[in-house]
């Protein structure tokens, strides 16, 4: 199908450009065939437009979203890394206590 959509837009541009225009001989109309698939071609060039828009409306409905939550999930995490370190800090102060009290007894 794909080789004949190409085949058929080949032949439309090579009559639109071929310079028949001009010349003494008429100019054949297009046969239903022809017709049938330069519709078809303009139909799946429409359809994919609309699939693309689409897709563009996704992508930046997307960007938006992380645009919107990319900082209060960097200040969550800012937060969560103060805490952790802290509590860090309060182990290592409670394991230095521990150990002389180990060692003696």
């Amino acid at each position: 199908m794909i080789l004949h959509t190409i085949a058929v837009l080949l032949l439309l541009s090579g009559q639109q450009g071929s310079g028949q225009q001009g010349t003494d001989q008429p100019v054949a109309p297009q046969s239903v065939a022809q017709q049938s698939d330069a519709d078809a071609v303009r139909d799946l060039r429409t359809s994919a437009q609309r699939q693309l828009d689409r897709s563009i409306a996704q992508l930046n409905e997307l960007r938006d979203r992380v645009t919107t939550e990319k900082l209060p999930l960097a200040q969550r995490i800012t937060l969560l890394e103060e805490q952790l370190a802290e509590e860090r800090r309060l182990n290592g102060d409670v394991s230095r206590r521990v150990t002389p009290a180990i060692s003696t007894s």
